[in-house]
């Protein structure tokens, strides 16, 4: 049963170095993970600014005596 499993992952493995051989997948792998860094960073940033002017809205709202 291991040497089954070790195969397995041994393919996997060479299937993967035969993959990155070739250099767009490389270049494909580094911009995927360029966007997903951006895209997480951008978007954590666009949520703590829409809730940080909720909050300011809804305090201004309290002052005022409106809400």
């Amino acid at each position: 049963m291991e040497q089954r499993r070790s195969m397995k992952t041994g393919n996997m493995i060479d299937k993967l170095i035969f993959y990155f051989q070739y250099p767009f997948v490389r270049y494909a792998l580094i911009v995927g993970v360029l966007i997903a860094l951006c895209s997480s960073l951008l978007g954590a940033t666009i949520v703590a600014v829409d809730i940080a002017a909720f909050c300011v809205c809804s305090l201004i709202g309290k002052i005022s005596g409106r809400v």
